[in-house]
């Protein structure tokens, strides 16, 4: 019969239709429930805004190619119940972000001028999230990594050699809840990826986190996270075309919700940021934390000791996060970013005050000139430790470190109203200065310059100069801080030596001693014959080429943030590096060819020395650019609670031998102030895994070790303080194992008959509780001979009577809880059993071959025939 192939092809395509609309149905069905039950996220008072960038300008600093596929994403954020807007480089230029929380870049960029904008919001706290091509930003505008900051950063921190497939290796992070470790996500070959052994030894690496890599294993970090303190949480993710997929949109929509948290956490810091006594008069504050009502609030001002103006901010009014506001005198209409006294600010004096006071009644910040003697609040601090007047100019604060004292200020003729200050970037720096008294010791001023005695002056430290004949006879317990000043005669430094233990016994009993180790590279010296306290010894030479290996640290940050060409800059900015320091030294300074130290702190027992080769009073004395680096050195107090924290790790320890697929406790105690941790994995001292990004400092972390984990003794566990990447602790080198499984018997020589039975026998190392039997032919699987069995080294087997006769039968025996933990047996053989009443002759017969006596060995059966009937 001939068959009608149109009716069978036609009845193909309808039910191929059918299921594939049943199919697709089903499968938007599950994308709508999603989206549906997606958490709405908000900031502390206001719904948290997304901007979707649409763009198709390439910089001129950025490389490779560029989709701006923005409106698929805006679409399904919008139908996830995110606030989203599109925005475009006019926007920007606009100011749009002065009203987004999150901006993302679907693998595209801003303009030039745009992307200038976008990195100093990001810097303020910012959010981002972005695509592919897109990390040409992420590097130009210094966020991972900030030694990027001007350069794409392709090539040395990230490439374009992504493969199609990535695999979750951090399912703890916020970002990846709803993973699981080792789930599968598509992707595109040929995006971006991070490399993460460069990425971890950049300023980034204490706050970056991969959460998706090529493999489990592998050095290329495909999706990332980054929670800094010197820029919003930013996301990378290396794929554009599949993150709409079910799977890939809920990494999108977790990164928006964790985002939000940082606006959330922010502690509320307000400050008085910008005093104007010219025409018209007015005060700028600038809100470094979460948004905020400011119902109740208000300011008072002061002039000639007498309240002028008393003035309470309107009912319902919102102070943004990251945001300016200005207010000014007489009146005018109040909107976000400036607001109206109503009437005239007196300040024809100039003895002026300014508080700002919170809705019950406590001072929050306060600013006063130097000759304004009114009676402050108990609350208000303000030292005055420097001068401060005002005639018709204006006060403004020179970065974003409040020490509540007059040098915290600037007078100008012009400001910068409504805008940040020069050298501000938007977040805010608890800094603890030293409070004295502070001991120097010196024969004479450095280079004939006093610039130490000038700056404790400025900040109103007391203090006392002492000169080498005192050494070893003044009780140095009364002060918080000694210096050692630099270039002093010989004679100076041939009495230190013998009394270098005396410096060191002061540092033992919690003092802070600073030593100025620059000295003459051809006169006067202690290197080469003396070492001075803490065991240091230095290589002498002029040198101008130095690095900052510690970009946060609090020298280098506070108060007068400085950069690399800034300390390059003096003319012999240093006299040599340090080549002997104790192994807990931080190196704050590098020199450039040798990344030896030029700057140093270490704790010494239960105080600290502080020791630098800078010919800083030098610099400081001539106003060479960045030489106020000596006031930040100076005012640095390690005691304060940014290294008086300590954290140590116990467990694991030398000791310890772990299994892989087992779980331990992680255990560390901590002193201070630690209240969360990052527990990291590292083999031979290169990063392995993120064991959590963020867990509690209870003490300890119950973990299990995955199976993916290959043997080695050069484990350590590194835990981090996370509100202080400079304060972390690496386990002692412990091991970790995988279990083995070794089949004894049957080996190559065993020959079993078809229904008989055997032992089965094998051995194991670790602990392995059940173990699954399997029988394969010439590598391909036949039967299951038991499917779960106590490791107990013996399982009897009868051999089934139906199996087909050969040689190369091999028994797998597999760990059941680990199916990665297997080994195979030798082939042997599976044969037919002898007929009965057969009778076998073995018959040997030895003939020469070539003068050579062989034996072959003849096997005859001889069955016996039945008889014919």
């Amino acid at each position: 019969m001939r068959r009608n192939n149109k009716q069978l092809i036609t009845l193909f395509l309808i039910c191929f239709f059918i299921l594939g609309i049943f199919n697709f149905g089903n499968q938007q069905l599950k994308i709508m429930e999603f989206e549906e039950n997606t958490p709405y996220p908000k900031t502390a008072d206001t719904n948290l805004n997304v901007a979707v960038l649409n763009s198709v300008v390439v910089p001129g600093y950025a490389t490779g190619g560029f989709t701006n596929d923005y409106l698929t994403i805006y679409n399904a954020l919008v139908i996830s119940g995110f606030d989203t807007i599109i925005i475009t480089n006019a926007d920007i230029i606009a100011d749009i972000l002065l009203t987004v929380d999150v901006l993302i870049l679907v693998d595209n960029l801003p303009d030039i001028a745009a992307s200038a904008i976008v990195r100093d919001w990001a810097l303020k706290g910012g959010g981002i999230i972005s695509f592919d091509s897109s990390i040409n930003l992420l590097n130009w505008a210094g966020l991972i990594p900030p030694e990027a900051d001007g350069i794409n950063g392709g090539g040395t921190y990230w490439n374009y050699g992504s493969t199609e497939q990535g695999k979750v290796i951090n399912d703890g992070h916020p970002v990846m809840n709803g993973y699981t470790y080792g789930d599968i996500l598509n992707g595109t070959a040929g995006d971006s990826q991070y490399l993460t052994d460069v990425i971890m030894t950049t300023s980034a690496g204490p706050y970056y986190s991969p959460l998706v890599k090529v493999d489990l294993g592998s050095n290329y970090d495909l999706a990332v996270a980054l929670d800094a303190p010197y820029c919003g949480r930013v996301v990378h993710i290396w794929d554009y075309l599949n993150w709409n997929t079910t799977t890939n949109r809920q990494m999108i929509l977790n990164s928006i919700n964790w985002i939000r948290e940082k606006f959330v956490d922010v502690p509320q810091t307000i400050v008085i940021n910008e005093v104007n006594a010219g025409t018209p008069d007015y005060i700028e504050f600038y809100n470094y934390g979460p948004s905020i009502n400011m119902t109740g609030w208000y300011v008072e001002l002061y002039d000639d000791n007498i309240l002028d103006v008393n003035y309470t901010f309107p009912d319902g009014w919102m102070f943004n996060s990251h945001q300016s506001v200005v207010l000014y005198e007489y009146g005018g209409t109040d909107n976000s970013t400036a607001l109206y006294t109503g009437g005239n600010i007196y300040w024809a004096s100039r003895e002026i005050a300014v508080g700002l006071f919170d809705d019950t009644g406590a001072n929050i910040d306060w600013f006063q000139t130097f000759n304004h003697t009114l009676l402050r609040p108990s609350d208000a601090i303000w030292i005055n430790n420097t001068y401060i007047h005002l005639a018709s100019n204006v006060a403004y604060r020179i970065n974003d470190i409040d020490t509540d004292r007059a040098s915290d200020w600037k007078v100008s003729a012009s400001g910068s109203v409504g805008t940040l200050n020069p050298d501000q970037k938007g977040h805010f720096f608890e800094f603890e200065t030293i409070s004295g008294p502070v001991a120097i010791f010196q024969d004479g001023d450095p280079w004939d310059f006093n610039s130490t005695l000038n700056i404790l002056e400025m900040y109103g430290i007391s203090y006392d100069v002492y000169d080498s004949f005192d050494f070893g006879v003044i009780d140095l317990t009364p002060y918080q801080k000694v210096i050692i000043s630099s270039y002093q005669n010989q004679g100076f430094y041939d009495r230190l030596d013998g009394n270098v233990s005396w410096f060191e016994t002061y540092a033992a009993n919690g003092g802070i001693l600073e030593v100025h180790a620059c000295d003459s590279t051809m006169g006067a010296h202690w290197h080469g014959s003396y070492l001075m306290p803490g065991g240091l010894d230095i290589t002498s030479m002029t040198l101008d080429d130095v690095d900052i290996n510690m970009l946060l640290h609090p020298m280098i940050l506070n108060p007068h943030p400085v950069n690399d060409t800034l300390l390059d800059g003096w003319g012999s900015s240093a006299h040599g590096y340090f080549d002997t320091y104790p192994s807990n030294s931080r190196e704050v300074l590098q020199h450039t060819s040798t990344s030896y130290p030029i700057l140093l702190d270490f704790e010494w027992e239960n105080g600290f020395i502080i020791a630098t080769m800078q010919a800083l009073e030098h610099a400081y004395y001539y106003g060479d650019p960045g030489s106020e680096f000596l006031e930040n050195m100076i005012l640095y107090d390690p005691s304060s609670t940014y290294f008086s924290d300590t954290l140590n790790v116990e467990t694991p320890n030398s000791l310890t031998s772990w299994q892989t697929g087992s779980s331990h406790y992680i255990e560390w105690t901590t002193k201070g102030n630690i209240s969360n941790v990052k527990i990291e994995l590292f083999r031979g001292s290169i990063f392995e895994m993120e064991i959590s990004a963020n867990t509690t400092t209870d003490g300890e972390f119950y973990w299990t070790f995955p199976l993916s984990l290959i043997d080695s003794t050069q484990y350590q566990i590194k835990i981090t303080d996370l509100s202080n990447p400079y304060t972390y602790d690496y386990s002692e080198y412990f091991e970790i194992y995988n279990p083995t499984l070794t089949v004894t018997n049957p080996d190559s020589s065993i020959s079993w008959i078809r229904g008989t039975e055997h032992f089965l026998n094998w051995t194991s190392t670790g602990t392995l509780t059940d173990v699954k039997i399997e029988l394969f032919l010439n590598g391909t699987f036949v039967l299951e001979i038991a499917a779960n069995t106590p490791n107990d080294g013996e399982f009897t087997w009868n051999i089934p009577s139906n199996l087909t006769t050969s040689a190369l039968y091999q028994i797998k025996i597999s760990d059941v809880s680990n199916s990665l933990v297997y080994d195979y047996s030798d082939n042997f053989e599976i044969r037919l059993p002898t007929a009965p009443g057969s009778l076998i002759m073995i018959i040997v017969i030895i003939i020469i071959v070539g003068g050579v006596a062989v034996a072959v060995t003849v096997i005859v059966v001889i069955k016996k025939r039945k008889p014919k009937i």
